[in-house]
């Protein structure tokens, strides 16, 4: 993986408990949250949310560009803070529920005929090294999961369709 910060390019070194970027190792753990990861580097904590092409840490919204290597680019914060359902409405487009990253499906927990609402947790996929709730979005019917436990996806592909 490289990491691109302020135009500078790092291969970083992942280590149980710890991260080596360029000179400097950072001492890392990672929890989950609910749909976020709790990290906590060098003993401060960062609360931190994928949400489409950008991450939420601690209330501010950073802009992400996956490149094909795969390489991860963290630009400057955006001025406005991201409202945290923004992901699960720009997944739902239509009725699919798409994949807004590359992953691959961890646990499929809807049924199909089932009744979901906005925030009803249809599948837990993992990408980037992390679990992500993936939500309806909206309320509706789940018409089918064309995905299984263990199915690899990619950026766009439908993980359901809702009625």
């Amino acid at each position: 993986m490289k990491l691109v910060i302020n135009g500078q390019q790092y291969e970083p070194q992942v280590r149980p408990g710890e991260v080596a970027i360029g000179d400097k190792t950072f001492k890392i753990s990672v929890t989950r949250e609910s749909s976020a990861a709790v990290v906590t580097v060098n003993d401060k904590t960062f609360r931190v949310e994928v949400q489409g092409n950008s991450v939420l840490v601690n209330g501010t919204s950073y802009s992400l560009e996956v490149i094909r290597e795969p390489a991860l680019t963290v630009a400057k914060p955006t001025e406005t803070k991201a409202p945290v359902k923004k992901a699960a409405e720009q997944a739902v487009a239509g009725n699919a529920v798409r994949a807004h990253m590359p992953g691959q499906v961890v646990r499929v927990l809807a049924k199909e005929g089932e009744s979901v609402g906005p925030d009803t947790v249809l599948l837990v996929m993992e990408a980037m090294k992390m679990e992500n709730e993936i939500r309806a979005g909206r309320a509706g019917i789940v018409k089918s999961i064309p995905v299984s436990a263990g199915s690899s996806v990619n950026q766009g592909d439908i993980l359901a369709v809702l009625e």
